[in-house]
């Protein structure tokens, strides 16, 4: 996440009313703080997850920061290399996205294509999760290899979102700011547009 110490503590990201210091304060909760990171995917916990947060804004940037860098601590499970990669590959690049691409004049980055490879590998497991709430057909298009995120339903539509990964991982992921291709029926495109993805 070396992006988030370059733009500085009050930048704004794609997380909506988040700044950068605070997307610093989620990732260090989620890791550190399992007590409270439950109410980042339970709403009724949400409530003290936003009080361990504020405290965590409270901190000085730099302190906060040098967090971030350290990683999870040696007793979450996420600090082991394998559990990382599962837990971490994509949260991580969405993130890191989210600061980049909340700046001015930002454009897609060339990524190794080994670590695209991981990203569609990831989004493989990902990503009928991931649009579960979507209603139509989606199937996700990378060169020859193609994901099935949602089966067509019984209205018939459906779409077909071609990209790079990285791009469809953002996709997936709700983000807007990013590049993909739409084809499908004016009626299908239609009801893709209104689908609501952000996580």
């Amino acid at each position: 996440m070396k992006v988030i110490r370059e733009v500085g503590p009050d930048a704004p990201t794609l997380c909506a009313g988040w700044t950068a210091k605070d997307l610093a304060a989620h990732i260090v909760v989620r890791e550190r703080r399992p007590d409270a990171a439950i109410g980042i995917m339970l709403p009724i916990a949400s409530n003290y997850t936003d009080k361990v947060m504020a405290r965590y804004c409270a901190m000085e940037w730099e302190e906060l920061v040098s967090l971030v860098e350290s990683g999870a601590p040696s007793w979450n499970p996420m600090s082991i290399t394998a559990v990382d990669e599962v837990a971490n590959v994509l949260e991580f690049f969405v993130h890191a996205e989210d600061v980049r691409r909340a700046q001015p004049h930002w454009t897609a980055r060339t990524l190794d294509p080994e670590f695209s490879n991981v990203l569609w590998s990831r989004l493989s497991k990902m990503a009928k999760l991931q649009w579960r709430r979507a209603k139509l057909g989606v199937t996700l298009l990378h060169s020859d290899d193609a994901i099935i995120a949602k089966a067509i339903s019984a209205n018939g539509l459906g779409v077909t979102v071609e990209g790079e990964p990285s791009e469809l991982v953002l996709k997936s992921y709700g983000r807007t700011e990013c590049v993909t291709r739409v084809d499908g029926t004016p009626d299908s495109v239609a009801v893709y547009n209104t689908t609501n993805l952000h996580i």
